[in-house]
């Protein structure tokens, strides 16, 4: 009876923590644009704000995607799988 070697199970990215972080990240962001950038005419800057946060959510949100997603294909690349 031949030993089989044990085989490490393959590294994946926890896609929904990336997914979290660059949303809030992008929020972060796009809320800080909104405060200290030139001001828009015809907004206060509460829609600014909100507008800016919710468009640098939408970004965070996917560039975190892409950058997990690439991280995968990385990882499994790497594996051999």
């Amino acid at each position: 009876m031949s030993a089989q070697p044990r085989r490490q199970p393959r590294r994946t990215p926890n896609f929904l923590r990336f997914l979290v972080t660059g949303a809030v990240l992008g929020l972060i962001v796009g809320a800080l644009v909104g405060v200290f950038g030139e001001d828009v005419p015809n907004y206060d800057t509460g829609t600014e704000v909100a507008y800016l946060a919710a468009f640098g959510l939408f970004i965070g949100l996917g560039v975190a995607g892409l950058v997990a997603v690439g991280l995968d294909a990385w990882l499994r690349r790497r594996s051999g799988d």
